[in-house]
């Protein structure tokens, strides 16, 4: 049973529907427009592998056997100082939790 749609034909159609429509599509077509503004963006932007790239000239690239061990003694004593902090902190907890519990 087919219906016929002509000019007396009547919809009905709620205005949160199209409420509900109004918003889908203006969330995608500012979707649309960000994107597109994002991909303008992005071709600005030099390629990959074909850029000039900043290298600080002071310093050599792979680091010198001296410059990583220094570096290295560096972090090594940043986390011996670390570890003494540590312990000291452990023994005044210790020390208030003795006071506290007398």
């Amino acid at each position: 049973m087919a219906i016929k749609i002509s000019e007396n034909t009547s919809i009905t159609i709620s205005i949160k529907t199209i409420v509900t429509v109004v918003v889908v599509l203006c969330s995608v077509f500012g979707f649309y427009y960000k994107l597109m503004g994002e991909i303008e963006e992005a071709k600005l932007l030099p390629k990959t592998g074909n850029g000039i790239y900043a290298v600080d000239p002071q310093t050599t690239w792979p680091p010198s056997r001296n410059e990583y061990k220094m570096k290295d003694d560096l972090q090594l004593n940043k986390i011996k100082a670390l570890e003494n902090d540590v312990k000291e902190l452990k023994e005044e907890l210790k020390e208030l939790r003795e006071k506290v519990y007398e």
